[in-house]
């Protein structure tokens, strides 16, 4: 046996590298897109696809279905998915306690609803925190941020079904400790998502001025 240093083949060491590199690098990101619930604390699936997803020059992306849900309006009524058909809606994610984006997120989605007329769209919130958020607080939340509820709905459900649609909606939770009054440290999406009127989502958007404006202008290629 020869005492020389094993040297493995060139064409070896370049598939490592050519192969192997983005593959780890995908798993890498498939990591940091996992969310994690204190119950189990282990990883649950993949919440989003959206930086993998092509984008055209609108901001539209070909469309991802949402799964069947069934939530409950501001007004303790159903809203299946069935209520997604016929209309773009425009959805984000919020909790009434919450101490710091929610606020602003609202407000950016209420700016959306004076600019877009009732018929061309409509506007979905749905709650991170139900076991706290009922219809009445969701209804009063509306209220306290002048929300047009012709147009616009604040939903809430079984916890266990909220977070299977905050997945469905490709997007992120993680349910942390209570803070000192009793708050759960919720983190969640501040995107703004574009569903089209055949339910499925078209793009995600960020909430400030520019996100908005991007928003309008996908809304109105739909």
């Amino acid at each position: 046996m020869s005492g020389k240093p094993f040297l493995a083949p060139w064409w070896s060491i370049y598939s490592l590298i050519v192969l192997g590199l983005p593959s780890y690098l995908l798993w890498a990101e498939d990591r940091e897109k996992k969310i994690f619930f204190p119950e189990t604390n282990q990883p649950q699936e993949v919440y989003s696809t959206y930086e993998l997803v092509p984008v055209d020059s609108k901001g539209l992306i070909e469309g991802i279905p949402i799964p069947p849900f069934a939530l409950t309006d501001q007004n303790n009524q159903p809203f299946p998915t069935e209520k997604l058909y016929g209309k773009p809606a425009i959805v984000d994610f919020i909790f009434t306690r919450c101490p710091s984006i929610c606020p602003t997120l609202t407000m950016s989605v209420r700016s959306l609803q004076e600019k877009i007329p009732a018929e061309q769209a409509n506007f979905i919130s749905i709650t991170v925190d139900p076991d706290y958020d009922t219809p009445e607080v969701l209804k009063s939340y509306a209220e306290k941020y002048n929300a047009d509820l012709a147009s616009w709905s604040f939903l809430t459900g079984e916890p266990n079904h909220i977070r299977d649609t905050i997945r469905n909606f490709q997007q992120a939770l993680e349910v942390g400790a209570l803070d000192e009054a009793g708050i759960p440290d919720i983190k969640h999406s501040q995107k703004l998502l574009l569903v089209d009127a055949t339910g499925k989502i078209r793009g995600f958007f960020d909430s400030d001025e520019a996100g908005r404006n991007s928003i309008i202008q996908a809304l109105n290629s739909l």
